[in-house]
C-alpha cells in the first residue's frame, strides 16, 4: 500500500511537469493585446469552477451503483488530485489516478478503474451529444452536423446496446490487433450521472459564453455549448495530452464559421485553454485542502 501511495504521488508530480512543459511549448502564456471585462470574467470563472464541483457527484453515484460507498469530499479529492494526469501522453492515467485514490480506501483497483472508465465514457458522450447543438447555427455545416450526430448516436449505441457493442468491439479488436475491454453501460445505472454531467457541461458552456463577453466578443447564445463539443473532441485525441491544440482548433473553426474574425476566434480559443486550466487548478487546490483537512481530523481523533 505504501509503494502504491508513492507511485500515485509520483504520477501527480509528473502530470504537473507535463502540463507546464506543454503550455510553455505551445506559448499559451502570451496575453499581449488582450483586455478583459472583469465582471464577466469573474462570472465565467465562477460558472467554470462550479462545474468542477458538480462533476464528483456523478463519479460518486457511479461508484455507489457498483457497491462502492464513498463520500462527496473523497470523490472530489480523487478527481482533483488526479486532474493533471490527463496531460501525461496516453490519457490512461486520468482514469487510474481517480480510481487509485478510492482504492486506497479498500475497494479493488480493478473495480474502481472500471467505474472510472465508465464515468469517462458517460461524461464524453454527454458532452459530445449536447455539443452538436451549436453546429446547427453555423453556415455550410450540413456535412459536419451529419458527422457529429452520426458519431454521437454510434457512440451512444456502442456504449449502451449489447448487439452494437459486441460488433464494434470485435471490429476494433481486429483493426488494432488487441483485445479491447470497453465496458457496456446500462441506462439505469448511468441515468443520474448523465443528468449530472449534462449540468456540468452546461455550466462550463455558460462560463465559456461569459468568457467571450469578457473579451468584448460576445457570441450568439446558441453557441454556448461549443465548449463541450471542443472539449470532447479533445478527449478523442488519445495521444495529444489533454487535447492540446485539438480543442483550440475546433473553437476557432466554429467561431470563425459563425462570423467571428479568424484572429479573434484564435485568441478566444487560446484564452479558453488558460481559463479552463484555472478550473483545474481550483479543483486541484481544493482537493489538496480537503485531503489535508481529512488527515488532520484523523490524527486529532486518534
Amino acid at each position: 500500500m505504501k509503494r502504491f501511495k508513492l507511485l500515485f504521488n509520483f504520477l501527480i508530480y509528473l502530470s504537473i511537469a507535463f502540463l507546464v512543459y506543454y503550455l510553455y511549448r505551445f506559448d499559451y502564456f502570451n496575453f499581449e493585446g488582450i483586455e478583459f471585462d472583469y465582471a464577466y470574467l469573474i462570472a465565467s470563472l465562477l460558472l467554470l469552477w462550479s462545474g468542477f464541483l458538480i462533476s464528483p457527484f456523478a463519479w460518486k453515484n457511479l461508484l455507489f451503483k457498483h457497491q462502492v460507498s464513498t463520500t462527496y469530499p473523497s470523490s472530489l479529492i480523487s478527481e482533483g488530485i488526479a486532474i493533471f494526469t490527463k496531460y501525461i501522453p496516453g490519457k490512461v492515467m486520468i482514469i487510474l489516478g481517480r480510481a487509485g485514490y478510492i482504492s486506497l480506501q479498500g475497494p479493488s483497483l480493478k473495480l474502481t478503474s472500471l467505474v472510472s472508465l465508465k464515468a469517462q465514457f458517460v461524461a464524453f458522450w454527454v458532452g459530445l451529444a449536447i455539443g452538436c447543438i451549436p453546429l446547427f447555427f453555423i453556415q455550410d455545416s450540413t456535412e459536419l452536423i451529419l458527422l457529429a450526430i452520426g458519431s454521437s448516436l454510434l457512440i451512444i449505441l456502442f456504449l449502451h446496446n449489447k448487439y452494437i457493442h459486441r460488433i464494434i468491439s470485435k471490429i476494433l479488436s481486429k483493426v488494432l490487433k488487441k483485445n479491447l475491454e470497453i465496458p457496456l453501460l446500462g441506462f439505469k445505472e448511468t441515468i443520474k450521472s448523465i443528468l449530472i454531467y449534462s449540468l456540468m457541461w452546461s455550466f462550463w458552456g455558460l462560463g465559456f459564453l461569459f468568457l467571450t463577453k469578457a473579451m468584448s466578443t460576445p457570441i450568439d447564445f446558441q453557441l454556448f455549448l461549443l465548449f463541450p463539443l471542443a472539449a470532447t473532441a479533445g478527449m478523442l485525441a488519445i495521444i495529444i495530452p489533454g487535447g492540446l491544440g485539438v480543442r483550440e482548433g475546433i473553437i476557432t473553426f466554429v467561431l470563425h464559421k459563425s462570423g467571428v474574425p479568424l484572429e479573434i476566434a484564435g485568441s478566444i480559443s487560446i484564452i479558453s485553454r488558460l481559463w479552463y486550466l484555472s478550473g483545474e487548478i481550483f479543483v486541484f487546490l481544493t482537493a489538496i485542502l480537503l485531503k489535508s483537512r481529512k488527515k488532520t481530523l484523523k490524527e486529532t481523533t486518534l
